[in-house]
């Protein structure tokens, strides 16, 4: 996504379909709006391609709200698990 003013949601593949694999979500440098991430299946976050752990357990989505904001995350194969969270909320 970019644009001037864009906003919207990412969703990313089953973490099963993933295993191994590093995926990395960065927000427009020209972005005003925010980006939202959610697991394969965002209705039930809990089921397995779906999991997402950060250092507090798991998550259900996340934001990306300024610009050159990311997310990296890993997949194990059974669950996504979040590398590095750079949401940028001091520009």
């Amino acid at each position: 996504m970019s644009g001037a003013a864009i906003a919207g949601s990412v969703y990313l593949p089953p973490v099963s379909q993933m295993a191994g694999q590093i995926v990395c979500v960065v927000a427009s440098s020209v972005a005003t709006g925010s980006v939202t991430v959610y697991p394969y299946n965002n209705v039930a976050a809990t089921l397995p391609d779906s999991v997402i752990y950060g250092t507090s357990g798991a998550v259900a989505s996340f934001v990306l709200a300024a610009a050159e904001a990311h997310v990296l995350l890993y997949s194990t194969g059974d669950r996504w698990i979040i590398l590095s969270f750079d949401y940028r909320d001091w520009e």
